[in-house]
């Protein structure tokens, strides 16, 4: 699971793609000046990341195949 705009890059790696966010969203938000800003830019993504959260982890638990399964967050 990753935005839209990695999904080539994960495909190409051979391994399945959900995305989560579309590329458009994804380069909406890297053009937000405030996302660079030091003290702005964590509460702005954030806030991003608690929007998702939810279907993330519906994904992820109706998806999840144990020993075969791999979660990396970053």
């Amino acid at each position: 699971m990753a935005n839209g705009h990695f999904e080539s890059l994960v495909r190409r790696a051979g391994l399945d793609f959900a995305p989560v966010g579309t590329a458009e969203e994804y380069q909406a938000m890297a053009l937000r000046p405030e996302l660079w800003h030091p003290s702005k830019g964590l509460k702005l993504v954030l806030e991003g990341t608690v929007q998702g959260i939810r279907p993330v982890y519906e994904h992820i638990v109706a998806r999840h195949v144990p020993g075969e399964t791999v979660v990396h967050f970053f």
